[in-house]
């Protein structure tokens, strides 16, 4: 099978304006309360550009809410502008998961990117944020949401699916590793850098060349 030319691959993926079509993603998910209650949630997609409102105010915030103290704990602070400006940069990507309230229930934020900024040999999907609001975990929607991306990577072609994690946050490790993630070959601590604060971690973990 010829290889596809990874520019190609790139360009493409950043050029797909709706992820459900394209990668036959279902826009509603169906979970169970920790009472056995059905849910029923809606799916969204975004842009960074076209995020707005009241959508955009409950997601920085779901984020704020959830993030802040870990990022000032581990060393990297949190400064509002830059992490807005980074958050709703036009190359973001999100899925966004209300509720019957139309309330943001989970979002999931991503760029298709290369692997390397000084030497690029390969896209992948870098998966920037995944938040769920602490009214509706334990519903599986943070495990609905990586199998999105799963789905989406694997339809577009990108090479992996990364991520950092900051090595304090145990919580999101151990749910990265039941969904089978690894540290990845690229990352500080499998390079010898062990004093940073955070992996970089990989649904498909590879041997560094």
């Amino acid at each position: 099978m010829e290889q596809r030319d990874p520019e190609e691959i790139l360009q493409e993926a950043v050029d797909i304006k709706d992820f459900f079509g394209h990668c036959n993603l279902a826009n509603t998910i169906t979970a169970s309360s920790a009472e056995g209650q059905e849910e029923i949630f809606s799916v969204n997609q975004y842009t960074g550009l076209q995020l707005v409102g009241k959508t955009k105010s409950q997601v920085y915030t779901l984020l704020e809410e959830n993030m802040q103290e870990m990022y000032i704990a581990s060393g990297w602070g949190w400064e509002e502008e830059s992490k807005r400006k980074e958050l709703f940069h036009a190359s973001s990507r999100f899925l966004v998961v209300t509720d019957s309230k139309n309330k943001v229930a989970a979002f999931t934020m991503f760029r298709f990117e290369w692997d390397d900024e000084d030497e690029p040999e390969y896209p992948v999907l870098f998966l920037y944020e995944i938040q769920v609001h602490e009214d509706h975990r334990a519903k599986s929607l943070g495990r609905v949401l990586v199998n999105y991306l799963k789905t989406i990577s694997s339809t577009v072609g990108t090479t992996k699916i990364l991520l950092t994690c900051f090595k304090a946050n145990t919580k999101a490790l151990r749910f990265y590793e039941k969904n089978s993630f690894g540290i990845d070959a690229n990352s500080p601590s499998a390079c010898g850098f062990t004093e940073e604060t955070y992996e970089l971690l990989s649904d498909k973990p590879m041997k560094k060349r």
